[in-house]
């Protein structure tokens, strides 16, 4: 770096810290994604529909409910994981890993937290 004056070092740090929110940003919706997409596959298994269908239904539910399309998918998904528990533990109290919204941002944590 020619002529470097010492304003190059606050520039490139401010460059790292905007695409490393960028970066969070970005994975963020990619598990958001992920899990409406999860939720979509189990509404198509459960009730033979197409990929449209179950997406359309999942809005739809979503509306209905008042709710976010990724927190509808989230208890899709909480509801298939709880529907194979309760055979096996009927008295079963819903915890981290039963919420797969919670289970990503846990697996996403730079300390685990």
């Amino acid at each position: 770096m020619a002529g470097n004056n010492g304003d190059d070092v606050p520039r490139l740090a401010a460059v790292v810290e905007r695409q490393r929110r960028e970066l969070a940003l970005a994975r963020a919706e990619a598990d958001v994604a992920a899990v409406v997409a999860m939720a979509r596959g189990v509404l198509m298994e459960r009730h033979g529909w197409s990929v449209t269908e179950a997406a359309r239904e999942l809005t739809d539910m979503a509306a209905a409910a008042g709710m976010p399309e990724q927190e509808m998918a989230a208890a899709v998904l909480r509801q298939e994981s709880l529907t194979g528990l309760e055979l096996a533990e009927p008295d079963h109290e819903p915890r981290l890993a039963d919420d797969p919204v919670a289970v990503v941002a846990a697996e996403r944590a730079r300390d685990g937290a």
